[in-house]
């Protein structure tokens, strides 16, 4: 960060919640179903970004707020304790979710009213085998929790046949319809045809 602020560069902000790398004493104490635990792990998650968010919020100019929240199991919408969400499994739902947002957009906005706009984002893995419950998920911090954020980040992690330059394109469109701003996240290609849907399967040795 001392590096970009002396070269006068932004930097992207990754990220303030992910499943997998939220430190054990974060949920210490916490048992899901109870209102009052369930107080403390918010504050702690608020604690958290607002840290965060104070020390960095000069020189990162987006932040990706929420990671990888979305289910790998197509018949399900969200990743939950059995996919490895601590978050999930204690709050019992995706309200977390809603929780870091307003955390984040309230700490942006303490430091600098309108500081928050253009700067908050979802990020994912296959988004565009996810594209359909991402954008159900914005909709439903826009609609039913009043939070509208900013756009999507895509961690494109795609191999020589895969997605298709149209699938890419198509999703790009669809979130930029929905009024959302698209950038990649992440950028990386393989020459082999087994990582697919983001399920790495090693290949058989030779």
């Amino acid at each position: 960060s001392n590096f970009a602020r002396a070269h006068q560069m932004k930097l992207t902000g990754h990220t303030l919640l992910w499943h997998q790398q939220a430190p054990a004493w974060m949920f210490e104490g916490v048992t899901a179903g109870d209102a009052t635990s369930l107080e403390l792990l918010k504050s702690r998650l608020k604690a958290h970004i607002e840290a965060v968010v104070d020390r960095y919020a000069d020189v990162v100019d987006n932040w990706d707020v929420v990671n990888e929240a979305l289910s790998d199991d197509a018949t399900k919408q969200y990743r939950d304790g059995a996919e490895g969400s601590k978050w999930f499994e204690l709050f019992g739902s995706e309200e977390y979710i809603y929780w870091a947002y307003k955390f984040a957009k309230d700490a942006l906005e303490a430091k600098a009213p309108g500081s928050s706009a253009g700067k908050l984002y979802y990020n994912e893995y296959t988004a565009t085998i996810k594209l359909e419950k991402i954008l159900k998920l914005l909709a439903w911090l826009k609609d039913e929790k009043g939070i509208a954020i900013d756009g999507v980040g895509f961690q494109s992690h795609e191999n020589m046949s895969w997605p298709s330059i149209a699938d890419l394109q198509g999703a790009f469109d669809k979130l930029k319809t929905a009024g959302y701003k698209v950038k990649v996240s992440e950028l990386d290609i393989t020459v082999y045809s087994d990582y697919s849907t983001g399920q790495f399967v090693a290949s058989p040795p030779v």
